[in-house]
């Protein structure tokens, strides 16, 4: 009976010991489990962490991208507004100018040579301006006796008729860059503003003759007048 006893004695350790065994093998597995769970949110939580700063990097980066190009928008804008206001200005000016030119037109050839000597020895049309205001498109001979002469009268071919009635003597004819009579009411018209000299230059057969006379306009627009009446 002894024996028996120290048998189930034994039995008993060995079932206590296995149990414990098998317990102590089934903490460690449900610990392990624990822990890889652990380091398994961990990392996700940093991955996640990491994934998230990535992307508000790369938004940081977007707005500073899109500021950077809103500003170098508006700054391309007020530089084009700047330019717009500025040609505008310059143009406003230069109408103006344009403006007090077209105001103050040139009463003859001479009177040109006054306020712009760069034109002297530069023959050719200019616009001029009468004492009734009437423009006009004359020659002007900016090389003889130092220039600013009014061409009332041009020859260059003969293919203008100037066999013409007093009406057309009266108001003009031709062309100013070829040939022409300037008129006779336009001719008086520069006679009775200005204090004038008046230049012959005739031309025969290959002899050019240049007569320089200080003479009353006036005289020469009334016989002509009388002539055609």
């Amino acid at each position: 009976m002894g024996r028996l006893f120290g048998i189930l004695i034994l039995t008993s350790l060995l079932v206590s010991l296995n149990g414990q065994v098998l317990f102590d093998d089934m903490g460690d597995r449900q610990r392990s489990a624990d822990l890889a769970l652990q380091c398994m949110k961990t990392e996700l939580q940093q991955f996640s962490q990491g994934i998230e700063r990535m992307v508000m990097k790369k938004l940081s980066d977007v707005e500073k991208n899109m500021e950077t190009k809103i500003d170098q928008m508006e700054t391309k804008n007020n530089e084009s507004l700047y330019t717009i206001q500025t040609e505008q200005r310059l143009l406003r000016q230069e109408i103006e100018s344009l403006k007090t030119n077209l105001s103050k037109m040139y009463s003859d050839c001479a009177d040109i040579l006054i306020k712009y000597s760069v034109k002297r020895a530069e023959d050719g049309i200019y616009n001029i301006e009468g004492l009734s205001n009437e423009k006009k498109a004359v020659y002007c001979d900016m090389t003889t006796d130092n220039g600013g002469w009014t061409v009332i009268q041009r020859r260059v071919n003969g293919s203008v008729d100037f066999y013409l009635n007093w009406t057309e003597y009266k108001n003009g004819f031709g062309f100013a860059d070829h040939e022409y009579w300037i008129g006779n009411l336009f001719s008086l018209s520069l006679s009775l503003s200005l204090s004038l000299s008046l230049s012959l230059s005739l031309s025969l057969s290959l002899k050019h003759i240049l007569l320089n006379t200080r003479v009353d306009p006036k005289v020469i627009t009334d016989a002509i007048k009388k002539k055609f009446a």
